[in-house]
């Protein structure tokens, strides 16, 4: 029994951790766009490290990184499905990878709440190589890219388990 109650403090830690997380990425992601809105003008750039890194005033009305310009409704609906999904699924979610969920989460809380109020999404962050973006979308890919790399490594761990059975059962 207490085995039990120490697994379920352990997961109660783990969804406090989460949720401050969310929190702390999308305050983060909020207090950068509009200290960035209040310090530049629209396309105004700054040297952060000089041909490296920049940061330039950009709205951006279509997804991240700047792909499906004027989609405003469609991104509005599609945060609100992704939201939704996250929220009834998340019990059903391996503790592993809330983690990631976490990331997606508050990346589309944040430029969803910039759609809502400005009808577009305020960026910022520029390598000059690439589109300019903000650090929600940083969020979201990193949650992405962290929930691919575990799937992709749960299947593998699966299929050498299958491996393994099927040398026994010969």
């Amino acid at each position: 029994m207490k085995d039990v109650v120490q697994v379920e403090e352990f997961g109660n830690m783990k969804t406090k951790f989460v949720t401050l997380l969310i929190i702390l990425i999308f305050f983060l992601d909020q207090l950068t766009k509009r200290v960035i809105d209040q310090a530049l003008t629209l396309k105004q750039s700054i040297t952060i490290l000089p041909n490296i890194l920049y940061f330039t005033k950009a709205y951006n009305t279509g997804a991240s990184f700047s792909i499906l310009q004027g989609q405003q409704w469609f991104f509005i609906l599609f945060a609100f499905l992704v939201i939704i999904a996250i929220i009834y699924y998340y019990k059903k979610i391996p503790i592993n990878n809330r983690l990631f969920i976490a990331f997606i989460l508050a990346g589309t809380i944040g430029n969803l709440v910039d759609r809502l109020q400005y009808g577009y999404v305020i960026d910022f962050i520029d390598f000059k190589i690439w589109p300019v973006f903000n650090i929600a979308d940083t969020a979201v890919c990193i949650g992405a890219a962290g929930l691919i790399y575990y799937i992709l490594k749960d299947d593998k761990s699966k299929n050498k388990n299958k491996k393994r059975i099927n040398k026994k059962k010969k």
